[in-house]
């Protein structure tokens, strides 16, 4: 009875395997949970010493701690154009770490900016005021900030290959990674973490899902998102997505 219904389940095309392929790939990665942080992700595919980190972004210094903690030397380039975020972000800068006190996009420009008390809510783009973040961010200045490309910035600083790419800019993201096109097509970014805004936190049509595929697509396969939510229940709506290079993924 057993082999006759193998040999049904073969004409089907259905073949029966002993393999728990589940535990099978946790033992490969040396995991034994099904969640697996982007940490844990990166670590296991850059186990080599002094990666170079692009933090586009950089705030008061969040990635730099974080990525500290992961690799023993690290190689980062900050980009912040908030004067107030920027000053505290140098307080990190040595022979590793280099502070860049302006913005990054699609071309070079000059450009308004948007400087908000929560820094981290600073970039392009005016608050929506329905957003919850409104009133905390209501006494804001606009200032006139210099805006510069990925790639130019690694034709000036002699930069080949780029281990993670970090991008939080409040909804320019696209931007960033346009103006990053000729690394992203010869796939020498290993990784790409990018900050998604699917909701209406900014006066600003919401970046899709589409138009981040349609730059990242054919180099680059979407590896992970952090959190699950939507902009009904929440219409600040945004995660993280990770994105891997198809020479390394």
């Amino acid at each position: 009875m057993k082999n006759f219904i193998i040999k049904l389940l073969q004409k089907k095309k259905i073949f029966l395997s002993r393999t728990n392929w589940k535990q099978f790939y946790f033992n490969r990665i040396g995991k034994e949970k099904l969640i697996i942080s982007f940490d844990e992700i990166i670590k296991k595919f850059i186990t080599y010493p002094n990666p170079i980190i692009f933090d586009v972004g950089a705030n008061k210094g969040e990635t730099i701690e974080r990525f500290n903690r992961i690799f023993e030397a690290t190689s980062f380039h900050c980009f912040e154009p908030n004067k107030i975020a920027f000053d505290i972000l140098k307080k990190f800068e040595n022979d590793k770490i280099k502070i860049n006190n302006f913005a990054l996009g699609d071309k070079i420009e000059k450009k308004n900016f948007f400087n908000y008390p929560k820094t981290s809510s600073s970039g392009f783009y005016s608050i929506n005021q329905n957003s919850k973040i409104y009133d905390i961010n209501k006494n804001f200045s606009n200032s006139t900030v210099e805006v510069s490309t990925v790639d130019k910035y690694c034709e000036d600083n002699g930069i080949s290959k780029i281990d993670i790419l970090k991008i939080d800019t409040q909804g320019h993201e696209k931007f960033v990674l346009i103006g990053s096109k000729k690394i992203i097509q010869t796939k020498n970014i290993n990784f790409i973490e990018i900050e998604i805004h699917l909701g209406n936190q900014y006066n600003r049509n919401p970046t899709t899902f589409y138009e981040i595929e349609e730059i990242l697509n054919k180099d680059y396969r979407l590896i992970g998102i952090d959190r699950h939510g939507n902009v009904i229940g929440d219409m600040d709506f945004q995660f993280n997505a990770l994105y891997a290079s198809r020479n390394l993924f």
